[in-house]
């Protein structure tokens, strides 16, 4: 596995575990979502560029903070 799928995987593990209470049509939907959410939080990674699960929740929830302000 890449850089670029291992990092895009644990965006999508964080955006899943954030999901659980927000309203969608189906459990599909959201995951379907979450994988568009975590392909928009890789592009502003470079390829190279190595985390973790933690810096990926951080990354999330950075996210997150800006769609609330």
């Amino acid at each position: 596995m890449s850089t670029k799928e291992k990092n895009l995987e644990l965006l999508y593990n964080a955006w899943l575990s954030r999901s659980v209470s927000w309203e969608f049509g189906s459990e599909d939907e959201r995951k379907a979502q979450c994988r568009d959410w975590a392909e928009s939080s890789l592009e502003n990674i470079t390829d190279a560029e190595e985390f973790d699960q933690d810096e990926a929740d951080y990354i999330v929830d950075d996210e997150l903070t800006h769609w609330t302000e």
